[in-house]
């Protein structure tokens, strides 16, 4: 049975998923400015549309699909008037001096999943934080089994990815 919402609700959904939300805005910003912008616009839109949950489904599930939808939907609007600025951010945060090497590796691994599509993105970002193929499903809106193959080819994309840019 479906219980009123509590305003306290509504602002906890927000800290409790809180990493969700900037795995899913790292996966999709290029640059720490709109990483920051991005994590604010998923975290209003989870706080914003919380109202409509439904309490059948799991509520990670539910803040996956609208950060999701969020970071894809900001993602577009970006790609077409920031794609030079975007490139130059990468090309930055690649060549930038790193003192651990843990982080160079983190840094390649986000690179390299920004050159996936959105979809696979999102995919292989819930994959990285253990999500179920049904989950996934969810999210996405595909089929479980067409989540077991997009996540393959863009598994194999991304280690393509990363090998040719450890070669270059």
């Amino acid at each position: 049975m479906n219980e009123p919402i509590r305003q306290t609700d509504d602002l906890n959904v927000v800290e409790r998923h809180f990493g969700l939300i900037c795995k899913v805005a790292r996966g999709f910003a290029t640059n720490e400015h709109d990483f920051d912008d991005l994590v604010q616009e998923i975290a209003i839109n989870v706080w914003q549309a919380f109202g409509s949950f439904d309490y059948e489904n799991a509520e990670t599930t539910f803040v996956y699909r609208v950060a999701t939808n969020r970071a894809i939907s900001w993602y577009r609007k970006r790609k077409r008037s920031r794609k030079l600025l975007g490139e130059f951010a990468i090309w930055r945060r690649q060549n930038a001096p790193t003192p651990h090497r843990s982080d160079c590796r983190l840094e390649m691994l986000y690179a390299a999943i920004q050159r996936l599509s959105e979809v696979e993105r999102a995919l292989v970002i819930m994959h990285l934080d253990a999500a179920s193929y049904e989950q996934m499903a969810e999210v996405i809106g595909i089929s479980v089994s067409n989540v077991g193959v997009k996540l393959n080819r863009a598994k194999t994309k991304l280690k393509r990815i990363i090998e040719l840019g450890e070669n270059q």
